[in-house]
């Protein structure tokens, strides 16, 4: 994951949070282009959100009104996350 990609040896110890933007192709809760943030907080809040844009050769629409936010298992923070970024660095 490319998350997993951008995190640093010492992020756990050095941030407080992150969040990752990424430009992605949804499926679900809609169809097309969108703007994912991922978001997450030492104390465990995570969340994900999934916001639709229109590129045109004109001007470049962000739908706000169909934004959608769920909750995200912790990448960094999580014991998963830990090992992950371990992982990485031997």
């Amino acid at each position: 994951m490319i998350v997993h990609a951008l995190t640093l040896s010492d992020d756990v110890d050095r941030l407080r949070a992150r969040a990752c933007v990424l430009d992605v192709v949804a499926h679900e809760p809609f169809d097309g282009d969108a703007i994912k943030i991922k978001i997450e907080h030492r104390s465990g809040f995570c969340s994900d959100l999934l916001i639709p844009y229109r590129l045109t050769d004109d001007a470049l629409d962000i739908d706000m009104t169909s934004a959608n936010a769920a909750a995200a298992s912790p990448l960094l923070w999580g014991r998963a996350g830990i090992a992950n970024v371990a992982e990485q660095n031997e």
